[in-house]
Parts: C-alpha cells; structure tokens; sequence
C-alpha cells in the first residue's frame, strides 16, 4: 500500500509516493529518538505489541518499519499477552489459576485465556512466575465506537422528532462525543443523563437513557461482543455459570 503527498516535490516529482511501511518506520524512529533522549542511552531492542486479530501481512510490515528504524525486535506478543504478563508481575498470590482478559476496544474485541502458577527455578532453587497463554481469538470491525454510534443514533432520533430538525454533520459529531460519556456514566450506574448545550440551531438538549433502555439499543452489539465468550470457554474445557 502506498501513500501520495500532493505539493511536496522531489526533484521533478510533483508528488511523493510513500509506502505503509515507510510511514510507521518514521513513526518508530521518532519513538526511538524520544526513548533515547530520556533514557540516556542508545536503543536497539525492542518488544513489539501487536492485536492478536492480525493477518500475517499486517504482521510483515510492522516488522520491515521496525527495520527502516533499525530496530531489532526481541519478541512481537498480542495485546492481551502483555497485559497477562502484567497481571503476573503484580499478582499477589500463588495459586494456579486461569484469567480471561477481555478487551474491548473502539474497533476491535480481543479475548485470551491465560494460567498462571508459579514453579521453582532449577537452577536458583526459588520460585518463578509462568504464564501460559491457553487460547485467544480476536475479531476486527467490532468495538466500543459502535457503541457510541448506536447511542448517539437513539437520541438523534429524539431530537429531530421532538424538534422537527435535522442535525447537520457537526451537530452529529458533537453528539456522538457526548454518546461516548453517557456510555461511561451507564458502566456504572443505572441511567445515564445527555446535556448538550446549542447542539442545534441553538438549541439546547437534555435527555436520558436507563440500562434497561441502553441494552435494547445496542442489543445487536452485545450480541456480537459476548456470545463468542461461551464457545471458547467450552472448547477449553470450562464452563460458564
């Protein structure tokens, strides 16, 4: 994939023609300075963290950006796997047990199954922290935006049937904002209020959903983001309550 610069010219070209990796390799690169300024040493190594969704393509031109920033990378581990290995830094005790990470984000789902156990070092003699990554499964195109979307399509709906007005694209953009505080509000109580003040034509909106209300909008989501949970529970041997 490349990428053309309108009105930047080298030499006789009137565009620039830049590559995918190209891109992210300066974007490393201006990382590494920035790691080398503060940390006061020289940075080669590497630990890469990739979503566990990636197709090995997208995988490749990570890898040829870290080379364009002459970077080595040690490991390339998913986004849940280095969230498991900090749970196991931080772990209080020592018991062997399995962790589901769950993460949700704007666009994405990543799920992974981890045990943790501790086993004694047979050279050392003391005892070290294991993490075994059992299953994970990713899925693109599916997150917390379509949330958002679904909400701020709810209270677009009340607004112009309340107010007889179609909202223009900023007023869309402005509430779609706000959508994505009411959902955070909602995480933790039972209803969620939306006040937006001249969102249109001057107008300033107050409305409010319930839980109950907000599950039965985004009830399509919710479906997508939590019945793929059972099935890959079960085929690791554990059943859910």
């Amino acid at each position: 994939m490349e990428f053309i610069l309108d009105g930047f010219s080298l030499g006789d070209e009137k565009s620039i023609k830049i590559s995918l990796e190209q891109v992210f390799g300066m974007v490393f690169k201006y990382v590494k300075q920035l790691s080398e300024k503060h940390g006061k040493t020289k940075v080669k190594d590497c630990v890469i963290v990739m979503p566990n969704y990636w197709t090995l393509d997208q995988r490749v031109i990570i890898l040829n950006a870290l080379a364009i920033a002459d970077l080595y990378p040690l490991s390339v581990i998913s986004e849940n796997t280095a969230a498991a290995l900090q749970y196991a830094m931080n772990r209080q005790d020592n018991t062997t047990h399995r962790v589901l990470f769950y993460n949700l984000g704007a666009n994405a789902l990543q799920v992974t199954l981890a045990e943790f156990r501790v086993a004694n070092d047979t050279k050392s003699k003391s005892p070290v922290e294991t993490v075994h990554i059992i299953d994970e499964f990713g899925l693109a195109r599916v997150g917390g935006l379509d949330i958002d979307v679904l909400l701020a399509q709810h209270f677009t709906k009340i607004f112009e049937n309340k107010y007889k007005k179609q909202l223009n694209n900023r007023a869309k953009v402005k509430m779609l904002e706000e959508c994505e505080q009411v959902k955070e509000v909602l995480s933790a109580n039972k209803d969620g209020p939306l006040v937006i003040e001249e969102l249109f034509d001057g107008i300033d909106f107050q409305s409010k959903i319930t839980r109950a209300e907000f599950e039965e909008v985004i009830k399509d989501i919710l479906e997508k983001i939590t019945q793929p949970i059972v099935p890959f529970l079960r085929a690791n041997d554990i059943r859910p309550k």
